[in-house]
């Protein structure tokens, strides 16, 4: 049975005014009126309202009061709320699980706000039924994989929940971030933007006679990369769009080409010389460098595959995106 004294954040012996108090203030915090669009506000007002109708009348507070004390004693076991990480400490970049794992029936999930990490993915969410105390439990599991984007102690900050009508938060946790090395430049340091590389997962279709239709699930990794790295990669990209442009403009004008060869030739042009100032310097290109990162190269030995799949199903092969690549 829902708590409603905890829901209200008041004592069971309560007066009636501190009621009357609690819940004005709740009622105008969480007014659907001051949260416009938010379904969350409307529910716990809802919530609250009913509570505070309930412990306002002295006949229902006695009946609800003798059926809380019998569900209690009935049904001992505790909801919990906790913060679970798979690794710590960890380098820069590399993906960290955390996950939220409640028990009994919650709504109002807060989480926290991941400063100074990056999202990698949306959140999965995963069930199993649990005994405790002689009572059958939901344990629910939310997890977030995010990867710290600085060096040093960095801190997540507590999540909070309703669950069973208490509010509950987790701990805060610290993580330590070492520094870790460019993927691009040998002897360098991650200090540079790092480079973004999309990826995704076709789920297939399931089912019998009505199958679901496939999906597909877009991840994001970070690959670490120096300043000077960054510096030539994006030297190289201008390179090659300044390079594009040129055999688009002037073969066709100087030589009759049709544009599309001229812009193929132009791009050709530049990417090879991209490749000489590329090797001159030492430097991986930005698929080379890609490659060589474990994480990446992890997940695309479980079947994931390059881009984020904006094209699929309509380009299956990918040649769109890979002209992309080219190009760009």
């Amino acid at each position: 049975m829902e708590d409603l004294y905890r829901l209200l954040g008041v004592d069971k012996d309560a007066d009636g005014t501190t009621i009357r108090k609690a819940w004005l203030e709740l009622a105008h915090k969480h007014h659907p009126d001051h949260n416009p669009g938010s379904k969350d506000a409307h529910e716990l007002f809802i919530s609250l309202r009913k509570a505070y109708e309930i412990l306002s009348d002295t006949n229902s507070r006695r009946e609800y009061d003798q059926k809380f004390t019998t569900s209690t004693h009935t049904n001992p076991y505790v909801p919990v709320f906790k913060i679970v990480v798979d690794q710590n400490p960890l380098r820069k970049y590399d993906e960290l699980r955390v996950s939220f794992v409640y028990t009994g029936s919650a709504t109002h999930f807060k989480r926290p706000s991941f400063k100074g990490f990056l999202l990698s993915s949306r959140p999965f969410v995963s069930h199993r039924m649990l005994m405790e105390k002689g009572i059958p439990v939901k344990e629910t599991t939310i997890t977030f994989l995010v990867a710290p984007t600085k060096s040093g102690c960095l801190r997540i900050d507590s999540a909070s929940m309703l669950i069973n009508g208490c509010t509950k938060q987790t701990e805060s946790l610290f993580v330590d971030v070492i520094e870790t090395r460019c993927e691009f430049l040998k002897k360098q340091l991650s200090d540079g933007p790092p480079l973004m590389c999309s990826i995704h997962l076709v789920i297939p279709a399931k089912g019998g006679k009505f199958p679901v239709g496939e999906s597909k699930r877009v991840h994001k990794v970070a690959i670490p990369r120096s300043r000077v790295a960054y510096r030539f990669h994006l030297l190289g990209r201008s390179m090659k769009i300044v390079f594009s442009l040129f055999g688009a403009t002037w073969l066709p004008l100087s030589f009759g080409i049709p544009f599309p060869f001229g812009l193929i030739i132009g791009n050709l042009v530049g990417g090879l010389n991209v490749s000489i100032l590329y090797s001159i310097a030492g430097v991986r290109s930005r698929s080379k460098g890609a490659l060589k990162n474990p994480l990446l190269d992890s997940y695309i030995q479980s079947g994931y595959k390059r881009g984020s799949g904006d094209f699929w199903p309509m380009d299956s092969l990918g040649l769109l995106q890979r002209a992309g690549r080219m190009i760009w």
